[in-house]
């Protein structure tokens, strides 16, 4: 564990025991009215707690919490009242959860439990890779006594649809249909789905609410490279990391996206909604939403040799990182930068034309610019300012581009324009960017790589 880590459970945790279990209980350290100034509750486990007992003015109690590491795989994690008549766990309204936002903003990702006002609880998604999010623990006066919530982790296993054979052996993808409808009409019901990879990683431009209008179905025709994959299907918006635009949301009204890389979050609080998954050419399964906020997972394979990997990752776990901090080890992120984290990039055949790319990079500093680095083979990592750089000898540079005000920037490019880029050779691809509020000497860093097979 680094020694912030550390320093941020010294400065706002105590350790209590109940019946004889021992459990953390972060309390709120004042002035925390904001996400800027949440209390860090880090490596949260089941039976943790939030905990807010001050009076300060406001009801607001804003933590920045994560949960802890835990092998590979889907998590689902809620915070749930155990003081029921002081606090709520809230997002920007009632009985609810403030989480993972866009920095410095208030943006709903969850809606409260339709006819269940008594219900105060929130339920996200993770991966075993300690994701952060904001909490918002609310109190129904200014004095907040006794405010408490508790966490629960439970493990989920999707549902196995089996295997898809590569239909399209000259481009070595396989091209699939997919949708998310209602089983019976009804308005409030507007499925969505969002395609996850191997590494667990949202894939941009793999994820939608409707293509016409509100609450219509969710179908899409895709192309998709050997490898697998994970799909996450709800009866409503399904926030991630992802820009905005990229959000499986309206057309008009994208879904708001999260602070942090990985946290998954189903705004819909309603129960009992039925659904209904259709996968390539098998039988549609038809799915019951037993809690609020729930989103039905699957996986499978595109058949033939796995095609993407990520390295040069910037955990420690192959070299330390130039400036002394390294990324949460199995975070799949690059060296950390001025925002707190590493960066990372992915990459996905277009899903008009499988014989041209598309590539998106995460978790950046806003406004700076990133570049691309694309080549056919691999070296040790090379210290590089505050950065890793693992791609070898020919490695040819692409068009840089202006990171976004969410962090995130995004390039296309045919292979044509690779040379010597050919069927059965691994494609690598990292990015460096600008930090100009990094410590001096760490101001150009770069992202972990990810490598495709073509």
């Amino acid at each position: 564990m680094s020694s912030f880590r550390i320093a941020a459970f010294a400065a706002c945790l105590f350790v209590s025991s109940a019946v004889g279990l021992a459990q953390t209980v972060v309390q709120g350290q004042e002035p925390n009215n904001s996400k800027a100034e949440a209390t860090l509750a880090p490596g949260l486990q089941t039976g943790d707690a939030l905990a807010a007992y001050s009076c300060s003015g406001t009801a607001l109690n804003f933590f920045r919490a994560s949960t802890a590491p835990a092998a590979p795989g889907i998590y689902r994690h809620t915070l749930a009242n155990t003081d029921f008549d002081s606090a709520y766990v809230r997002l920007f309204g009632e009985d609810a959860i403030e989480d993972a936002v866009l920095p410095g903003s208030l943006a709903l990702l969850q809606d409260p439990p339709t006819g269940q006002a008594a219900v105060r609880f929130t339920s996200w998604y993770g991966f075993g890779k300690s994701e952060e999010l904001y909490v918002e623990l609310q109190s129904a006066n200014v004095c907040r006594a006794s405010g408490r919530v508790a966490l629960t982790t439970e493990a989920i296993t999707p549902v196995d649809l089996g295997s898809v054979p590569v239909n399209s052996p000259g481009l070595n993808v396989a091209s699939i249909s997919l949708s998310v409808s209602r089983v019976s009409f009804d308005v409030t019901v507007d499925p969505s789905y969002q395609l996850f990879d191997a590494e667990f990683r949202a894939m941009p431009a793999h994820g939608i609410d409707d293509p016409f209008s509100l609450n219509s179905d969710a179908y899409d025709f895709i192309n998709l490279p050997p490898g697998r994959y994970y799909l996450a299907a709800a009866d409503g918006e399904i926030s991630t990391h992802l820009p905005p635009h990229r959000q499986s949301g309206e057309a008009d009204s994208p879904a708001a996206a999260t602070d942090f890389n990985g946290v998954v979050v189903n705004r819909n609080g309603n129960a009992g909604t039925e659904l209904r998954v259709r996968f390539w050419q098998l039988p549609p399964t038809n799915y019951t939403k037993a809690d609020p906020y729930d989103i039905l997972w699957y996986t499978f394979v595109v058949e033939g040799q796995e095609t993407v990997s990520v390295f040069c990752e910037g955990d420690g776990s192959i070299a330390t990182c130039p400036c002394g901090t390294d990324a949460s080890l199995g975070s799949g992120q690059g060296c950390p930068n001025s925002t707190g984290r590493g960066a990372s990039i992915m990459t996905w055949p277009d899903r008009a034309s499988a014989s041209e790319f598309a590539m998106s990079a995460f978790d950046l500093p806003a406004g700076q610019f990133a570049m691309p680095f694309v080549g056919l083979g691999a070296q040790s990592p090379v210290s590089v300012s505050g950065g890793l750089y693992c791609i070898g000898a020919g490695g040819q540079r692409l068009v840089p581009v202006l990171i976004d005000s969410a962090g995130s920037a995004e390039w296309q490019y045919p292979l044509s324009t690779i040379p010597g880029a050919m069927a059965g050779q691994s494609l690598l691809i990292q990015a460096a960017y600008r930090d100009p509020a990094a410590a001096g000497g760490c101001q150009i860093n770069l992202t972990s790589g990810t490598a495709v097979r073509l």
